[in-house]
């Protein structure tokens, strides 16, 4: 159960870093767009971040003796409903400026969003299961 719920939490992480690499190796010559690109992936791979660090901090830290309602693990991952919203703002704002100036990052855009809900949903699954 751990590691299933573990590998739900990595998912999204290794997603933003095949972005970061797929990113890194485009470079690009617009330079407001490339700003654009890197606050939002950035946004969103902080999020990811902070979704597996709470995964290992309650599979790996201290076992704690309460029953499942009353532990803080679904509390503590439903922040993530109002912290995922700030990716898909960022991640609408790089679709406008891709869309206006380079078609070829629309990838990017298309990855921050999916990352983005993909967290949204998770974080309102885990609250809503207690």
């Amino acid at each position: 159960m751990v590691f299933l719920s573990f590998i739900i939490a990595v998912a999204p992480l290794v997603a933003s870093v095949w972005a970061w690499v797929k990113l890194y190796r485009d470079g690009g010559n617009n330079k407001l767009l490339n700003v654009v690109s890197y606050v939002s992936l950035g946004v969103v791979t902080l999020l990811s971040a902070f979704a597996v660090c709470i995964g290992l901090y309650f599979a790996f830290g201290p076992p704690t003796l309460l029953p499942p309602w009353e532990s803080p693990e679904p509390r503590v991952k439903g922040h993530l409903i109002a912290l995922a919203p700030m990716g898909v703002v960022f991640g609408l704002i790089l679709g406008f400026f891709a869309r206006r100036r380079d078609r070829e990052q629309m990838w990017l855009f298309w990855t921050v969003e999916c990352i983005s809900y993909y967290l949204l949903f998770y974080g309102f699954f885990s609250e809503s299961a207690v």
